[in-house]
């Protein structure tokens, strides 16, 4: 254990004597993240307010947000406290900060009611689940063809309707395109907001 904390110091302290954007200190810092990452120390304990069924996806979230802060802040690295105490300090304050984005973003399931929520001010209308569906469908101005970065396939048109007709959750649809829960959750909470104007002028 005390060889691994050791091999842990000399990777940071390596990756602290090399010039910012060097490879010498990208490779340092590359094998401190794997290191950090197989480490045994390393926290695994989850704040009580996480759900236990989405554990493994926001763990994995705070993880990413720490060790691209190790990276960033390597420098500010004391050499005299041990790597892991650093890092599960930092990885503690990020497990908080995944949490309440959670809490404030994440409904437990898709409804038309809860889809309907983020468009303030829709008037209520005969048959509007229907006539929801079919302006998400035709989208006249194609303003719901912009999609998730690096993923074409999942349009605001296509994840919306996948709410509105299948009832589908957070977490399905997170394992259906293969992209992390809450990515979905804010482009799909930024962009309903964002055309507000757009539905309240078509419904």
């Amino acid at each position: 254990m005390e060889n691994h904390e050791e091999t842990l110091k000399q990777l940071a302290i390596q990756a602290q004597q090399h010039p910012v954007q060097s490879s010498q200190r990208r490779l340092a810092l590359n094998k401190l993240v794997g290191e950090i990452v197989r480490s045994p120390n390393r926290r695994r304990r989850a704040p009580a307010s996480w759900p236990a069924h989405l554990y493994h996806d926001l763990y994995n979230q705070a993880l990413n947000k720490t060790l691209l802060e190790i990276c960033q802040k390597i420098d500010q690295y004391n050499p005299e406290y041990p790597v892991m105490a650093w890092v599960n300090e930092i990885l503690g304050y990020r497990c908080l900060d995944v949490g309440r984005e959670y809490n404030q973003n994440t409904l437990p399931t898709y409804s038309l009611n809860e889809l309907k929520q983020e468009l303030p001010d829709l008037k209520p209308l005969d048959d509007e689940d229907e006539m929801l569906a079919e302006f998400l469908r035709s989208d006249p101005e194609n303003r719901l063809k912009i999609f998730i970065k690096g993923h074409p396939e999942a349009t605001l048109q296509v994840l919306a309707l996948a709410i509105l007709e299948e009832g589908k959750t957070w977490k399905q649809l997170s394992i259906d395109f293969g992209i992390p829960m809450q990515t979905i959750v804010s482009f799909v909470k930024r962009n309903l907001q964002n055309l507000t104007d757009y539905f309240r002028n078509n419904l």
